[in-house]
């Protein structure tokens, strides 16, 4: 399994989606796109709509429809998420790239450690109190991170030490079994930079609509197996409407832009990142990728090109 350390590259500058305006009736296009088929229920059919309006970056028009698909399935929650984001972007001050639903999770201190013996391997590992990440966010609401993949990437900043970090950690485990379905350890380093763990295609693929635990573990002293450790949970989600508007889109920044307003968090970031390594002198891309890592706080971290 390969995984990546890369150093941050940030670029000066506010990337701000682009918005249009339409009378606020919400009511379904005559015209509807080729692809919608006319015997689908009115929520998919609103769905459908939404999304495609989404990769022409008409976010104040696809807002109406997802808006429809919700009142004809009341309590949906991928309509609900859609609309979240959506409306996260257009309010005032609010057209970035963000993470609307959740905070990212930090240095967790182990469970069975004092937390004064914590505090001080913090202090130790990270000086200047900036602590490891993760990029992908939990939803606010169950704290399950979620994906379309089968094989997701999971995307962690590991901040500069002063003390080289001795090994890096990652186990993913099964919540109903229960057991590890994969683990890799690698060493670490003292250099900034985002670390990518991908579950290798040789690996099973996690199943749809269930709970899986992740956990990374940073151990800056051999002596100290367990010193501080990020950890989450990650579900396989399934949208075909989302699914067959991404197989429409052939730019891969729209289809990472499909997957950020549906909360697919992960497979936005896989996509950016992968964008940001090929197009290095893209002024799009490094603003897109510049306010990602602001909307998890490290619009400090190093400058450095991967």
């Amino acid at each position: 399994m390969k995984y990546q350390i890369w150093l941050q590259c940030l670029l000066t500058g506010c990337f701000c989606l682009p918005l249009g305006f339409t009378p606020p009736t919400p009511v379904l296009a005559t015209h509807q796109p080729d692809h919608i088929v006319k015997s689908i229920s009115s929520y998919d059919e609103y769905m459908q709509v939404g999304y495609a309006k989404i990769a022409d970056r008409e976010y104040r028009q696809a807002l109406i429809y997802f808006q429809q698909a919700l009142a004809a399935r009341p309590g949906d929650r991928q309509a609900a998420e859609v609309i979240r984001n959506i409306e996260a972007y257009i309010q005032p001050g609010g057209n970035v790239i963000i993470f609307p639903e959740g905070r990212p999770s930090r240095t967790t201190p182990a469970g069975t450690r004092p937390a004064e013996r914590t505090t001080n391997e913090e202090e130790k590992c990270f000086p200047h109190e900036q602590f490891p990440v993760s990029l992908i966010p939990a939803h606010e609401q169950d704290g399950k991170q979620r994906t379309t993949s089968d094989h997701p990437q999971f995307w962690f900043y590991i901040p500069e030490t002063t003390t080289a970090i001795q090994r890096l950690e990652f186990l993913l485990r099964d919540d109903q079994i229960p057991q590890n379905l994969y683990t890799k350890t690698f060493e670490g380093g003292t250099k900034a930079g985002i670390v990518s763990i991908k579950i290798p295609t040789s690996e099973a693929p996690l199943t749809a609509d269930r709970a899986y635990t992740w956990k990374l573990s940073i151990i800056c002293d051999s002596s100290s197996p367990s010193d501080l450790y990020l950890k989450g949970k990650i579900e396989v989600v399934k949208d075909p409407n989302l699914y067959s508007q991404v197989q429409q889109t052939t730019e891969p920044l729209d289809q990472a832009m499909l997957y950020a307003t549906a909360g697919l968090w992960e497979n936005f970031v896989s996509i950016l990142a992968d964008l940001h390594r090929q197009r290095p002198n893209d002024p799009q891309i490094n603003q897109y990728w510049l306010e990602l890592l602001t909307s998890v706080g490290l619009a400090k971290a190093p400058s450095e090109s991967p």
